[in-house]
């Protein structure tokens, strides 16, 4: 087996586009965590009655239970999810093969066993 080099492996291997997705889903990561804290949390912490979605806490006797850093990053969670979900279905979508069309009457149909008839039959007239 012939020894491949480092250059080889990366172009054949595909780990080039692996490195560039990694880096484009990192980047993507840190926008949807902007968006989610500055346009989505802010309306929803409103909503609620909260100053600051960050720090938001329900209280229970003793017991202060923070909901609002979970919440957005729940949300996070939930729109990745998402995401994942729709390239996944693309990319089963491109990998399928084309159906073929078929028209009606085209298809191949079984052959019955059926007997030979009169005029299939080899007849003998008695000469050698």
């Amino acid at each position: 087996m012939a020894k491949r080099s480092l250059v080889q492996i990366i172009r054949e291997e595909k780990f080039l586009l692996i490195g560039a997705s990694f880096l484009v889903a990192h980047s993507a990561a840190g926008f949807l965590t902007a968006v989610i804290s500055d346009l989505i949390m802010p309306p929803i912490s409103e909503a609620l009655g909260e100053s600051d979605w960050t720090t938001a806490a329900v209280e229970a006797g003793p017991i202060s239970l923070k909901w609002g850093d979970s919440l957005g990053t729940g949300l996070h969670l939930v729109v990745v999810l998402l995401i994942g979900a729709l390239i996944f279905r693309h990319l089963k979508k491109e990998e399928a093969p084309a159906p073929t069309k078929r028209r009606k009457g085209l298809r191949p149909t079984p052959r019955k066993a059926s007997r030979p008839t009169r005029t299939q039959r080899p007849t003998f007239s008695g000469k050698p």
